[in-house]
């Protein structure tokens, strides 16, 4: 457990990719943070799974601050962590730069009520991603429809095959070879689906804590 703060500060430039990011409580602020400072890198998350995690004192996950480089996530699953999963904050005239392409952010609570990407930031880029505010005619992709995890066996956040998230990614950000969190291929045809798994990706994931 980790007396304060973040457990990940000033993340700035750095890329995370396919990487399981659980089991982390923070009893102030949150998990990850962007750096709070002008002209600072984005901070990107490729096929990640960010779940299980817990910030108390209103904290966030994933804490994109104002005035920093921003957060990207891509292919990227934030799910059943307690406190906000996502926050974009403004203040001070500045505005967090929030770009999500072909993620999952869901099921995340805090006191109890559902909390998943919030902030105040005006500077929100979200295209073919799921997470329960977006608006129902959305023309950029995206669903707030429940994603259906299987919620079972090694990899509980895969998708059932009745999820509306399937084939629903934006496949122009991929080539034939690039892979999923469980090393499959990325692309199927000419689809790609929400979230850090493929349809039918299974196996076994070594994750180190």
């Amino acid at each position: 457990t980790h007396e304060s703060n973040y457990f990940i500060y000033d993340a700035s430039g750095s890329v995370f990719t396919r990487c399981v990011l659980t089991g982390n409580p923070v009893t102030r602020s949150g998990v990850l943070s962007t750096a709070a400072w002008e002209r600072a890198s984005p901070t990107m998350l490729v096929g990640c799974l960010v779940s299980g995690n817990s910030a108390s004192d209103s904290g966030a996950i994933l804490s994109c601050s104002a005035a920093s480089g921003g957060l990207t996530l891509v292919n990227t699953t934030v799910a059943n962590n307690s406190g906000r999963g996502i926050s974009a904050d403004a203040s001070s005239g500045y505005d967090a730069y929030l770009t999500m392409k072909n993620s999952i952010v869901y099921g995340n609570v805090l006191n109890g009520e559902p909390s998943d990407v919030t902030g105040a930031s005006q500077q929100k880029k979200i295209d073919h991603s799921c997470y329960p505010t977006a608006e129902p005619d959305d023309e950029n992709g995206n669903t707030a429809e429940n994603p259906q995890f299987k919620g079972r066996g090694k990899t509980p956040y895969a998708l059932k095959a009745s999820s509306p998230c399937l084939g629903a990614g934006d496949a122009s950000v991929w080539t034939a070879d690039d892979i999923d969190l469980l090393g499959h291929p990325r692309l199927r045809g000419r689809f790609v689906d929400m979230g850090c798994y493929e349809c039918g990706s299974s196996g076994l994931l070594l994750m180190i804590k």
